[in-house]
C-alpha cells in the first residue's frame, strides 16, 4: 500500500503525521514543500495563544518514522542572525515575525531554539496570533538598534488570511528598522534580503525513490533530502539603505526584483498589451465607421439636393414643353391658314391673274415662313441637345448687317424707323454667318414686335480695337418694362400675352460652345434711357477699312456709349 499526499495537503498536514511517532507498515510516505524543523501536537485548546512548543527535527525522526522520503526545506537561523550582525554590528534586538499557522509556530520555537547560542541579543516576538493591533504595536515600539527577521504573515489570531497589504502596512510603521527574511517573505516588497532555502518540490527525488523500490522491492534507500540554501537580496532595497555589495557575504545573489516580477508576469502583460492594442483597433475602426456613415450621409443629402434640382429641372422641362407645343401649334398654324386659305382661292376660275399671281406670291411667302419656322425648331432641338455645330468663315459684318435690315423691314409697324449704324465700310470677322443672321434677325423682329414708336438701330464695330465685334441694337419707347426685357433671355417668354400676332420660334441667344470659347455673348444693358442689347464675337479678325458703299443709312456711333 502506498500514500502519496498532494503537496499543499502535506505542507500543512506534516505534524499531524509526524505526531503519530510512526508511519504504519506497509505505507510509503513522501514529503514536498515540508520543513526540516516542526513541533509535536497535539497543542492544548485553552491556551493556544501562548503555546510555547519544543522544537524537533524531522531528519533525526527518520529512524522511527520508517518508509519515509522526499523534500524538506531547511530554515538556517544562524547565517541570518550572522548576516545581521555582519551587517548592523551594533544590533541588540531582533524581532521575529510570524503568525497563526503551524509553520508560524514551528518557525518560532526554530528560532528560540536557536538563540540559546545569542545571549548577548535580545529577542522580539511578533506574533499575530495575540492580535493583529498588538502585533502592530510591538512591531512600532521597537527599540533603537533593532533588526527585524520575517517568518511567515499570512493569518491573524481569527484565522482569517491578511490581506496583501498587510505586511507592508506592519513594517511602514516602524520604516527605520532594517527587515531581512528567514523563508523569503517580502523580498521584493519589504526585506533586504536573507539566507533563504531554495525552494522546489522534489518531485524527481521522489519519483526515483519510488521507481525503486518497485524495481528492487527495497525501501532502504527512500530518506529525505534538503533543499539548497542562498544569500538572496533586494538591489532596490540595497540601494534604499546603502548597503554595498563588497559588504555582503561571498556567493550572494542580487535581484533586481521589479525585473523579476516584470519576467514572471510576462504572459499577463503581453495579454494586457494585445487587449489595449485591440481596444485601440477597435476604437479606430468604430472611429472610421463614424466617419464613414458622417461621409455618406452627407453624400446623401448631396445627392438628395441633385435629385430635388434634377426633378425640378424636369419638372421645368415639361412646363416648358407644353408652353413650347401651345405656342408652335399658334405659330404654325397662322402660315398654314394663310397657305390653305389662299391655295383655295386659288382654284376659282374667275380670278383674274394678277389675282392670282398675288396670291400665289402670298402662298410662297407663308411656306418660306413655315419652313424658317421648322428650321428654328430644329435649331432650337439642337441647342437644347448640345449637338449644335458652327461653320466658321471670314464674313463682312457689314454685307451681313445690311441684308438682316432689309429682311427684317417688313417686321417694323408703321412709323417705327430702321436705322444702321457703323463706321466702317467692310468689318473682316470669323464668324458663322447664318447663326449670326438668326441672332440678329430675332433680336430685330423682337424689337419690330415691341416698338410701337420711334426707331431701332442696329450698329456695329470694333470695341477699342481688342479685336473683338460688337453690334449694338436699341429701340425708343418700347412697349417692354424692365422686368419683360430681362425675360427676353429666357426660352418662350411673352411680353404681352394679350397681343395676337406671333412672336417668334427663333432663339433669342446662342451661348458659346463650352469646349470652344469662340461663340458669340450676348448681353443686356440700358443706354440712353433706351432697352439695349449688345453681342460680342471673340474671334481675332483682320479689318479692312474702304468707304462706305449704299444701301442703309449710316450713322455714326457716339463715342461715350458704354456698347463700343
Amino acid at each position: 500500500m502506498m500514500s502519496l499526499p498532494s503537496a499543499s495537503s502535506l505542507s500543512h498536514r506534516w505534524e499531524p503525521i509526524v505526531s503519530l511517532g510512526c508511519i504504519p507498515e506497509g505505507v510509503m510516505c513522501f514529503s514536498c514543500f515540508a520543513r526540516e524543523n516542526g513541533v509535536m501536537l497535539p497543542a492544548p485548546p485553552d491556551s493556544l495563544q501562548t503555546w510555547r512548543p519544543r522544537a524537533i527535527d524531522y531528519r533525526a525522526m527518520c529512524d522511527s518514522l520508517n518508509w519515509v522520503g522526499g523534500m524538506l526545506n531547511r530554515y538556517d537561523i544562524r547565517r541570518n542572525i550572522d548576516l545581521i550582525r555582519s551587517l548592523y554590528p551594533q544590533v541588540e534586538n531582533i524581532a521575529l515575525v510570524t503568525d497563526n499557522t503551524y509553520g508560524g509556530i514551528s518557525l518560532q520555537a526554530l528560532v528560540r531554539a536557536e538563540w540559546e547560542n545569542y545571549p548577548d541579543l535580545n529577542l522580539v516576538l511578533v506574533d499575530s496570533r495575540e492580535g493583529e493591533e498588538t502585533a502592530f504595536r510591538t512591531y512600532a515600539t521597537l527599540p533603537p538598534r533593532s533588526a527585524v527577521m520575517l517568518g511567515t504573515w499570512r493569518v491573524g489570531s481569527d484565522g482569517e488570511f491578511f490581506m496583501q497589504r498587510s505586511l507592508n502596512d506592519l513594517v511602514q510603521n516602524n520604516p527605520r528598522v532594517p527587515v531581512f527574511s528567514v523563508t523569503g517573505t517580502g523580498i521584493g516588497d519589504t526585506a533586504i534580503g536573507g539566507y533563504v532555502p531554495e525552494y522546489e518540490n522534489g518531485a524527481e527525488v521522489i519519483a526515483n525513490q519510488i521507481r525503486k523500490y518497485y524495481d528492487t522491492d527495497d525501501i532502504e534507500d527512500a530518506h529525505f533530502h534538503t533543499s539548497k540554501s542562498l544569500y538572496l537580496f533586494d538591489s532596490r532595497k540595497l540601494k534604499e539603505w546603502k548597503i554595498a555589495e563588497y559588504a555582503l557575504p561571498k556567493g550572494s545573489v542580487i535581484e533586481d526584483t521589479m525585473a523579476a516580477k516584470l519576467s514572471k508576469y510576462s504572459h499577463y502583460i503581453e495579454l494586457l498589451v494585445a487587449g489595449i492594442l485591440l481596444l485601440v483597433l477597435l476604437l479606430l475602426f468604430v472611429t472610421w465607421l463614424l466617419l464613414r456613415m458622417r461621409r455618406l450621409k452627407l453624400t446623401l443629402e448631396e445627392r438628395e439636393g441633385q435629385l430635388v434640382v434634377a426633378r425640378e429641372k424636369a419638372e421645368e422641362s415639361d412646363m416648358l414643353k407644353s408652353a413650347f407645343l401651345a405656342n408652335m401649334s399658334h405659330e404654325i398654324r397662322t402660315p398654314l391658314n394663310a397657305i390653305v386659305g389662299f391655295s383655295s382661292l386659288m382654284q376659282s376660275e374667275e380670278l383674274s391673274q394678277e389675282e392670282r399671281a398675288e396670291y400665289c406670291a402670298i402662298v410662297v411667302s407663308n411656306s418660306e415662313m413655315l419652313l424658317t419656322l421648322l428650321n428654328d425648331i430644329l435649331d432650337i432641338s439642337s441647342l437644347e441637345c448640345g449637338k449644335i455645330r458652327f461653320n466658321y468663315a471670314s464674313e463682312d459684318i457689314v454685307q451681313i448687317c445690311q441684308h438682316v435690315m432689309m429682311t427684317t423691314a417688313h417686321t417694323r409697324q408703321r412709323g417705327v424707323e430702321g436705322r444702321f449704324a457703323c463706321p466702317v465700310g467692310s468689318f473682316m470677322l470669323t464668324t458663322d454667318a447664318h447663326r449670326l443672321s438668326q441672332i440678329l434677325i430675332n433680336l430685330l423682329t423682337n424689337a419690330g414686335k415691341f416698338t410701337s414708336e420711334g426707331s431701332i438701330t442696329l450698329g456695329g464695330g470694333d470695341r477699342r480695337g481688342a479685336g473683338r465685334g460688337a453690334f449694338l441694337g436699341g429701340r425708343h419707347r418700347t412697349g417692354h418694362s424692365a422686368r419683360q426685357a430681362g425675360s427676353g433671355f429666357q426660352p418662350l417668354r411673352e411680353a404681352r400675352r394679350q397681343q395676337e400676332e406671333g412672336h417668334g420660334a427663333g432663339p433669342c441667344h446662342l451661348p458659346p460652345d463650352r469646349h470652344d470659347r469662340r461663340g458669340p455673348h450676348l448681353g443686356r444693358f440700358r443706354l440712353h434711357g433706351r432697352h439695349a442689347f449688345r453681342l460680342r464675337a471673340s474671334h481675332r479678325y483682320r479689318p479692312r477699312w474702304r468707304e462706305p458703299r449704299g444701301g442703309g443709312d449710316f450713322y455714326p456711333l457716339n463715342s461715350a456709349s458704354p456698347s463700343l
